[in-house]
């Protein structure tokens, strides 16, 4: 009696087992990304960003860190502040990520030897397609001959090129890269020493989760080494 009644239950837990329903694998949650920072400018607080510079002229090879160490408002926005740890190579700079836009903002900087006290820009725009165009424009006075100074507007021409593909940087792929051309011109009448162009192109690749990637310049570039992110 007692063997059937255990036979019965061991059928019963069974039947129970194989009618249980298989969980369905839960999706991991997005990361939620703070107020003032986004895939394209993942600056929490205490994340660093290594790059490689080189140069041509001369030829030379460094490195420097960014850090991200404070929260702040400005104009309403939410701005985290990026610090060099080597000032000569890199300027420290405040940035902005909202409406998939990055904005940039850096005080006392400067243009081609000319004194910038602030620089608000946005580098990019990450929901739009490639072809997108937009200007950015700044009033700076730029010394002919001092004391003589010459009011100016510097354009600031952006265009994005080439949208969410894969770029090799040192050896590392990165993925769903945005590159975005700039070129920063001064009026062509404007009278700048024999030799000296009135336009600079620079080519900006940033990538996800990355922010800036790498920037050419004419005769330079960087290059991301390290990315470490705080989430």
């Amino acid at each position: 009696m007692y063997k059937i009644a255990y036979l019965a239950a061991g059928l019963v837990l069974l039947t129970t087992i194989a009618c249980k329903k298989k969980k369905t694998p839960e999706t991991p949650a997005a990361y939620v990304w703070a107020e003032g920072t986004g895939p394209y400018a993942p600056y929490t607080l205490g994340s660093t960003f290594t790059y490689e510079t080189q140069s041509t002229a001369p030829v030379a090879t460094d490195s420097f860190t960014y850090t991200v160490t404070k929260d702040t408002t400005i104009d309403g926005a939410k701005y985290k502040k990026l610090e060099s740890n080597k000032p000569a190579l890199a300027s420290t700079f405040y940035c902005n990520y909202s409406n998939s836009q990055r904005t940039e903002i850096t005080y006392n900087g400067n243009f081609g030897g000319v004194a910038i006290t602030t620089l608000k820009q946005v580098v990019l725009k990450d929901a739009v397609p490639a072809t997108t165009a937009w200007v950015e424009t700044i009033n700076v006075n730029v010394p002919i001959q001092p004391p003589i100074v010459i009011p100016v507007t510097v354009s600031f021409n952006y265009t994005i090129t080439q949208k969410d593909f894969t770029k090799t940087i040192l050896t590392k792929d990165y993925t769903k890269v945005i590159q975005v051309k700039q070129v920063a011109s001064v009026p062509a009448s404007l009278p700048l020493p024999v030799g000296t162009p009135n336009s600079i192109q620079l080519d900006n690749y940033f990538a996800s989760e990355v922010g800036i990637a790498q920037r050419d310049l004419p005769n330079s570039s960087i290059k991301v080494k390290r990315v470490n992110v705080i989430k």
